[in-house]
């Protein structure tokens, strides 16, 4: 004190404890503090306190908001993992063939859709209401949404289960080749058809077909089709006998249909026909719930097949995963 050429010590004390001091050299004009000093001083000490006591108040509440973050954070991973745990416990209890009687629903199958986030739940509860209708079904989504998975799904869950279930991948095929995989051909119908050939969609009768990539074919394939949907029946490539079939059709698009009937491209009344029942599914962006579920299953799936006993995945690289932004034609290292 002597060292500061302090002449006045005022105690700043909260709760009993001494909170720190008010230290005051000598005055400028060389006078003494007299009592009105120490009654400023006074409340000057008492304003001190009160920011002190409001700072304190503010650091524990800053603690507890804190642990309070980490709490709901680690709330909603186990909220997430009990989630993936109870599609497990489905998965597993689903591959066992359950005895259902008459007068029962057979269970809702949905073994290779993973995930239990909104925008999937949204997806299932419309193929639930769906898959009894008879009524064609356009899928709509970008690349590697699942839109066969879905697909597979519908079919399993309508009354044609027991049926087959045929797919085509119709930008695969150039369009006459096309034609012949979905409608067959005779025998001599054309240069290398040495013999006949059953078509997909009579393969499919009393079944399902599934139609990936629609907006790919080809204007004459559009008619013939549109014809078999019309009236349930069609010629095979170069043959004459009419086939009936009874078949639902099941197509897939990551194309926006309505720009391509614009442009003259995709006719306005298949169009019709395929869109009676309309189902999107949403990219892996916008199932941000779902990645570390997606990840954990292709995890079990990649070490069964190489024999390898990986459980878990680091937590460095789940949050890798949940901060990609999984744009499509985006590369990020």
């Amino acid at each position: 004190m002597r060292e500061l050429d302090v002449e006045l010590v005022h105690a700043l004390e909260s709760e009993g404890h001494l909170d720190g001091a008010l230290l005051l050299g000598p005055k400028r004009n060389g006078t003494r503090f007299a009592p009105d000093d120490l009654l400023l001083l006074e409340s000057l000490g008492q304003v001190v306190r009160v920011a002190l006591q409001g700072a304190r108040v503010q650091q524990v509440v800053a603690r507890l908001s804190e642990e309070l973050q980490h709490k709901t954070a680690r709330l909603t991973e186990q909220q997430r993992l009990i989630a993936m745990l109870q599609s497990e416990i489905t998965t597993r209890r689903s591959t066992v063939s359950p005895v259902v009687h008459a007068t029962e629903s057979p269970p809702f199958r949905r073994e290779m859709i993973k995930g239990s986030s909104p925008a999937i739940r949204e997806v299932l509860d419309t193929v639930r209401k769906v898959s009894q209708s008879q009524s064609s079904v356009l899928i709509r989504g970008e690349s590697g949404t699942g839109k066969e998975l879905l697909a597979l799904a519908l079919h399993d869950n309508s009354p044609r289960r027991n049926g087959p279930l045929v797919s085509v991948h119709c930008g695969a095929l150039a369009p006459g080749l096309l034609e012949s995989e979905l409608f067959g051909h005779v025998k001599g119908a054309f240069t290398g058809a040495h013999r006949d050939k059953v078509g997909r969609f009579e393969m499919a009768n009393g079944g399902t077909l599934f139609l990936d990539e629609i907006g790919d074919i080809s204007a004459d394939t559009q008619i013939k089709l549109l014809r078999v949907l019309q009236q349930r029946e069609f010629e095979p490539v170069g043959g004459s006998q009419t086939i009936a079939v009874d078949v639902r059709l099941i197509a897939a698009t990551h194309q926006n249909l309505e720009r391509l009937i614009s442009e003259g491209k995709f006719r306005e009344d298949l169009y019709y026909r395929l869109n009676v029942i309309s189902v999107s599914l949403p990219p892996l962006r916008e199932r941000g719930d779902d990645i570390i579920e997606l990840a954990l299953h292709f995890l079990a799936r990649a070490a069964e097949r190489s024999g390898k006993r990986v459980t878990h995945l680091d937590e460095g690289a789940m949050e890798a995963l949940r901060r990609y932004p999984w744009q499509i034609g985006r590369a990020h290292v």
